[in-house]
């Protein structure tokens, strides 16, 4: 099953043109997370808060969520339930069903700090009801035009460092 499950993730990976999660740098992980970040900034203010003071950042959670197509965050069947909605919304449904986790968790998460966060955020998406997570993961009204928007923010945030790093360079 194994060896079934990695050509059904190698060929999801080239038809959304997810490679590069994988590639050095992983390039498409970083853009992933920034825009994640600002999501959880814009749809979850009260965690994104939380989290800013308790120094918790996407990238030490849902790496994983991401890199993994959340087959090692999650149940098998419900990973199934995810790629057939990856299928047919594409990656706006990750950003979905990462959102979904973070809001089913909310209350719980509130009360937390730090290494107590990180432990249930690794852990806690197994827990998470299929039925109820992707009910959740639906009600986010996300389009592929509000996934641009943070990724040309990105982008450009991107291009000003690299334009900062040269100048450096010059001196």
């Amino acid at each position: 099953m194994a060896c079934a499950d990695a050509l059904v993730r190698a060929q999801i990976i080239k038809a959304y043109g997810l490679k590069g999660l994988y590639t050095p740098g992983v390039p498409l992980l970083h853009r992933m997370l920034y825009v994640f970040d600002r999501l959880v900034e814009i749809r979850l203010p009260k965690l994104f808060s939380h989290f800013k003071g308790e120094s918790v950042t996407p990238d030490l959670f849902s790496s994983l969520w991401f890199t993994g197509l959340f087959a090692v965050s999650l149940r098998p069947p419900l990973v199934a339930r995810v790629w057939d909605l990856l299928f047919c919304d594409g990656i706006v449904h990750l950003y979905r069903v990462a959102l979904a986790i973070l809001q089913l968790l909310q209350d719980q998460l509130l009360e937390m700090r730090f290494e107590e966060l990180l432990n249930c955020l690794k852990n806690s998406s197994r827990s998470v009801q299929a039925g109820e997570l992707i009910a959740a993961a639906e009600k986010f009204a996300l389009t592929a035009q509000d996934l641009r928007l943070y990724e040309s923010e990105y982008a450009a945030r991107i291009a000003k460092e690299q334009a900062h790093d040269e100048g450096d360079r010059v001196i």
